[in-house]
């Protein structure tokens, strides 16, 4: 993949965390390394937040048509009514 340039402006505070991450001992050479690494670790929350939510859809997703129970509008909004 084709490297791509990102210009982006910090408030001073962020400027100064990002300062404090390169300076410090922590891997990073520089803050493109350090919001290189950000941008990894929020693609990699992302697959693991889709890989959860297909385990959890799972079952209903392979239990096909017949296993639903039809509600009618009416239903749900006097279920989910406070009583």
């Amino acid at each position: 993949m084709a490297n791509r340039r990102l210009h982006i402006t910090l408030d001073k505070d962020l400027a100064a965390h990002v300062d404090r991450k390169v300076q410090a001992e922590t891997g990073y050479e520089t803050a493109e390394d350090y919001v290189g690494e950000l941008i990894r670790q929020d693609m990699e929350a992302d697959d693991a937040t889709a890989v959860f939510l297909h385990d959890l859809l799972a079952d209903a997703i392979n239990d096909g048509e017949d296993s639903f129970r039809a509600v009618e509008p009416n239903d749900v909004i006097q279920r989910n009514s406070p009583r």
